[in-house]
């Protein structure tokens, strides 16, 4: 069955769009619930650009709109008009698409916000593996927003109060001392995060992901300023998954086919081991498979899925992240 988002992208193809009020009210809803996602929708419009005091701005939000359609629909319509001749609904490359949005967005303009919350998540699911904690529900590795409550202990609690949370985290030295790797989204940055969940386990039973990461940014963005400039290039420096995966989809829905080819040619061709070249081959395989089906991989599922330890992940998108980069450069020479 059809979809309005489906539609559109038709009748941009046929050269005759129109913004009907169903369209409109579905892209607004996917933009709505992507900022309640990523646990925006309460955070000063500035962490992503834009200056108004809130969402609540009807201003605000129509550009963020605005600009997600232009990102995520009008730029790409050739490659979704391609889709859309094979697949009845291609609304699952939009979502891709949106997701890229603010990803980017985010970096560019909260990148201690987004630092800590990476860090914090990737910590909570290591802790988590490790036995150390629980997890209400289990973390779905389809998801890539992990479970809504964090068990500290063996019984079912309510999420500590925020104002708790903050008490704890602005008395302690320890969390203190780790403002700084906790502003870099890598290995270093989830060790960091650890060592905070380590202490607040004194004190906090049971938090939100979400909720914690708020308080511990605000905490972090005090320290050492919202958006300073190297704290950029430290996230840029050491690639996550998600940085990757927004790289490689918006260039594999512009052009699939040739993408692929020039990947796997640059593969073949690196001065690594085979072994190396077998991962970085399998873990590309891998995303552009999801890719495929309108849908987003996790770190974990990777993990799982490939057969490659965690601790060699850094490296791997390190270097598909290259790649993928040198590959556009070429194209835009």
């Amino acid at each position: 069955m059809s979809t309005p988002l489906t539609e559109h992208v038709k009748d941009l193809a046929k050269g005759s769009p129109s913004l009907s009020d169903l369209f409109l009210s579905t892209l607004k809803s996917l933009v709505r619930s992507e900022l309640r996602r990523r646990n925006l929708w309460n955070a000063p419009p500035s962490f992503l650009g834009y200056d108004a005091p809130n969402w609540i701005s009807e201003i605000a939000f129509d550009d963020l709109t605005h600009d997600c359609y232009l990102h995520a629909i009008l730029k790409r319509k050739d490659s979704l008009a391609a889709q859309s001749q094979q697949k009845e609904s291609i609304d699952g490359y939009i979502r891709l698409n949106i997701r890229n949005f603010f990803t980017e967005r985010q970096r560019k303009y909260d990148p201690v916000g987004y630092a800590v919350y990476q860090n914090l998540k990737e910590a909570t699911l290591v802790e988590w593996r490790n036995g150390t904690i629980q997890i209400d529900p289990e973390p779905n590795p389809k998801l890539s927003r992990i479970a809504d409550v964090i068990l500290q202990s063996n019984t079912r609690a309510l999420p500590t109060s925020r104002e708790v949370i903050r008490n704890t985290i602005r008395r302690s030295e320890v969390i203190q001392s780790q403002v700084e790797t906790l502003c870099t989204s890598s290995q270093v940055g989830v060790q960091g995060a650890r060592r905070v969940l380590g202490e607040l386990r004194q004190s906090i039973n049971c938090y939100t992901v979400e909720g914690l990461a708020n308080e511990l940014s605000q905490f972090v963005r005090e320290h050492v300023g919202r958006n300073p400039n190297q704290t950029s290039e430290s996230i840029d420096d050491h690639p996550t998954l998600e940085r990757v995966w927004t790289i490689i989809t918006s260039e594999l829905l512009e052009n699939a086919e040739l993408l692929k080819s020039k990947v796997f040619e640059k593969i073949e061709g690196l001065d690594r081991q085979e072994r190396v070249r077998n991962n970085v081959r399998s873990v590309f395989q891998a995303i552009i498979e999801r890719v495929g089906q309108g849908e987003q991989v996790t770190q974990s599922e990777l993990v799982e899925g490939v057969g490659i330890p965690r601790s060699t992940m850094s490296e791997i998108f390190k270097i598909l992240q290259n790649i993928v980069q040198e590959i556009q450069k070429n194209s835009e020479q």
